[in-house]
């Protein structure tokens, strides 16, 4: 007898005792034969399951708060990104300004990164304090602090303490801009490379004793350092330090020879080469 093609298809749901094979069947004649194998069997299943209940909905009050919490994260991560930037600029060129000798231009941008973070990073910081360990915010804050310590150095003469670099009251403490420790050493580290620079100008015009002071504040500062426990991050720019370290020495012992009549104009020339290619120890 031939089979009615009309039947209804008998879902999962209530086949027990039902033949399988035979409802395979039907279905199979009543696809078109244009049905490709993967999509024939598809559409068999899916004639064959039935949908399973949604799961409990959320509390109505739980999902928009977390929206508006997330859209705000992200809303506060763009200003904090563009903030860092500025701060970055201003001490960059803050060092620079110090290699001229042009302090007073110095202490302008390093007081205008100061009032970036005043105004622009520590409102966001205040909603959301995870921000404040994000790299950007990191870095930031250790190219200031090397800043501030070159232009104490050059000033000076000397290292400059965690308190002198973070200082700014209890306001920024509690926004979260003080300079941390990591961010200190990280910008102490950061300080030898333009040690080293200033030593290879003074080398050019012959001052061995401030390229002597320049060898004895980086060998100070890695021979703190090398007693301390470093994190991973600070411990990876040590390498960079020990090379500064060794091309100052290298340019001391040049040096030497001029005085005693030994040196060559090629040595120094070779000096002002190694201070163009001095190695950065700041991360990008």
């Amino acid at each position: 007898m031939e089979e009615d093609k009309n039947d209804p298809i008998v879902p999962l749901a209530a086949l027990e005792g039902v033949d399988v094979g035979t409802s395979w069947k039907k279905h199979r004649q009543r696809v078109t034969s244009s049905s490709t194998p993967p999509l024939l069997l598809l559409s068999f299943f899916l004639s064959h399951t039935t949908l399973l209940p949604l799961p409990p909905s959320l509390p109505p009050s739980l999902c928009p708060g977390i929206r508006l919490r997330l859209s705000s994260f992200d809303e506060h991560r763009e200003v904090v990104i563009k903030a860092c930037r500025d701060i970055q600029k201003s001490s960059k060129n803050a060092i620079y300004s110090t290699h001229r000798s042009d302090y007073s231009k110095a202490r302008s941008l390093l007081t205008s990164a100061r009032a970036g973070m005043k105004q622009a990073l520590r409102p966001s910081l205040l909603l959301h304090p995870s921000l404040r360990h994000t790299g950007s915010v990191e870095s930031a804050m250790e190219e200031f602090a090397e800043a501030v310590l070159f232009l104490i150095w050059r000033e000076e003469g000397r290292l400059a303490v965690r308190e002198e670099v973070g200082e700014g009251g209890e306001e920024v403490k509690e926004g979260g801009m003080e300079v941390t420790p990591i961010e200190y050493v990280g910008g102490l580290v950061d300080l030898t490379g333009e040690v080293g620079r200033f030593a290879v100008a003074r080398a050019t015009a012959r001052e061995v004793t401030a390229v002597e002071g320049c060898l004895e504040t980086v060998m100070y500062v890695a021979g703190e350092l090398v007693r301390s426990t470093l994190p991973g991050k600070v411990n990876k720019k040590m390498e960079g330090l020990r090379t500064n370290q060794k091309k100052l020495e290298t340019l001391r012992y040049e040096l030497a020879l001029i005085q005693a009549g030994k040196g060559t104009v090629g040595g120094m020339e070779g000096a002002k080469e190694r201070g163009e290619g001095m190695k950065e120890t700041e991360e990008e």
